[in-house]
């Protein structure tokens, strides 16, 4: 669908008035300050174009470089851009937790730098969420990232009064929600970009070059060639994962019959939450001494944590984490990290807030939208760099084998799905609308046999 910036342009987007919120559904960070800041990596000559001294998390510099003359074209042409001032507010998190928060802090300096914009970091309590939106909405940001999924019900309650939701119209607030289909039927029709990431497709990649690298460093031991995961809840956003990491391993095992991984339970256990507290621990410590699983996969926020101490010192122990590189969270065990499958969270926002300051059209990261009109869907994947595997930061020897699995892995998938319109099919993921346990079940049934 093609984005109609003719109608952007009657409609008066190119004055400031309009506030467009991005709002993360994840965040793993716990600070509770609620004081305003600038961050030391904040460029000090915004509109320069150094973008140097931003930290790179994210690992967008090289789409930043590929972007910034046709952004500063632009911004040379007050018809041809929108001028932003962009604030992130955190929800029980902080622009350094190396995750999701300072991905988007990423994304928003690096575009301040080159566009000249405003830029400011908030980190808030949740139960303080509203007084933020109360108050931004007054200020000259007129970007808003929210970054953490208590924004979800948070906006859905401010949005419930009134007053809130006339101002929210009036300034025409453009929200870019990701991976939250809970706002839907909330924001109204040409004021929400829904972003959603193929995980399943950078899992598929992870447990099939995990299955491969088992079977290169065990070859003779096929008890250490081994895995277990466990999710925090049966709903897609986390099933996505764990059914496209099983998938993976159950197209290696078929192709390579005398070198299978096996999981080490009959059944995944899906209902572990997101806290960490006795009860996880105990699953999870639980799950990890079962059979002793070489490959150690939480999709459960925080609880990759549990995973990581027991894997620290232990050199036949592999970790691979979720959403971001989490081998630069977890440092006391970043040498047991196999990978980490990726949401590409700096990538994507980067790529929409530089589509929408430089009208872009026909952009596959707007997907149609059409301010006061159109709302829009997009979900890409691997192709469109939404979603990778990290690097393995795994020691020597382990590491070099890591890489020749992962690229194989990568080049199966490539073949594999070179002519697919329909990815997921082709990689025999089981879709996770519903059904989710019996259908992760049934692959550890077809994995085990």
């Amino acid at each position: 669908m093609k984005t109609k910036w003719n109608k952007f342009l009657k409609l008066g987007l190119v004055m400031p008035i309009s506030v467009i919120g991005v709002i993360a559904s994840c965040g793993n960070g716990h600070s509770n300050d609620e004081g305003a800041k600038k961050t030391p990596e904040t460029p000090t000559n915004p509109g320069s174009g150094q973008t140097q001294s931003i930290t790179d998390v994210s690992k967008i510099s090289e789409l930043v470089s590929s972007r910034k003359a046709e952004i500063n074209a632009a911004k040379a042409d007050p018809s041809k851009h929108f001028a932003m001032n962009m604030a992130i507010v955190t929800a029980d998190g902080t622009v350094t937790d190396k995750s999701f928060n300072q991905s988007s802090w990423e994304a928003i300096q690096q575009m301040a730098a080159i566009t000249g914009g405003e830029i400011t970091s908030i980190d808030s309590n949740t139960d303080t969420l509203s007084q933020k939106y109360n108050s931004l909405i007054n200020t000259n940001k007129n970007i808003w990232v929210l970054s953490g999924f208590q924004h979800n019900d948070a906006l859905k309650a401010w949005l419930a009064l009134s007053e809130n939701k006339e101002s929210f119209i009036s300034k025409k607030i453009i929200v870019i929600g990701i991976d939250l289909p809970g706002l839907d039927d909330v924001i109204p029709q040409g004021q929400y970009i829904r972003l959603n990431y193929k995980s399943e497709e950078a899992a598929y990649i992870a447990g099939y070059a995990n299955a491969a690298f088992l079977a290169a460093k065990y070859p003779n031991d096929a008890a250490r060639r081994s895995a277990i995961t466990v999710g925090g809840g049966a709903f897609a956003a986390v099933t996505d994962f764990i059914a496209g990491y099983l998938a993976g391993i159950k197209a290696y095992n078929a192709a390579n019959p005398t070198k299978k991984t096996k999981i080490t339970a009959d059944t995944i256990k899906l209902d572990t939450n997101f806290e960490v507290n006795s009860s996880s621990k105990s699953t999870l410590e639980g799950l990890a001494a079962n059979g002793s699983p070489s490959t150690l996969l939480a999709v459960a926020g925080p609880l990759t944590g549990i995973f990581a101490d027991i894997a620290a010192g232990d050199h036949d122990r592999f970790l691979i984490g979720v959403d971001t590189d989490q081998s630069l969270v977890y440092t006391r065990s970043t040498r047991r990290f196999f990978t980490s499958i990726l949401k590409n969270l700096g990538y994507s926002l980067f790529s929409v807030l530089a589509d929408l300051y430089t009208k872009k059209t026909n952009s596959k990261y707007l997907g149609g939208f059409v301010q006061s009109q159109k709302n829009a869907f997009v979900k890409l994947g691997y192709k469109d760099k939404f979603v990778d595997i990290a690097n393995p930061t795994l020691p020597d020897s382990d590491k070099t084998l890591a890489n020749k699995a992962i690229e194989d892995a990568k080049k199966h998938f490539d073949e594999k799905t070179a002519n697919s319109t329909d990815v997921r099919k082709t990689l025999e993921i089981p879709e996770m609308d519903t059904d989710q346990q019996a259908r992760i079940n049934k692959l550890v049934s077809e994995i085990n046999k």
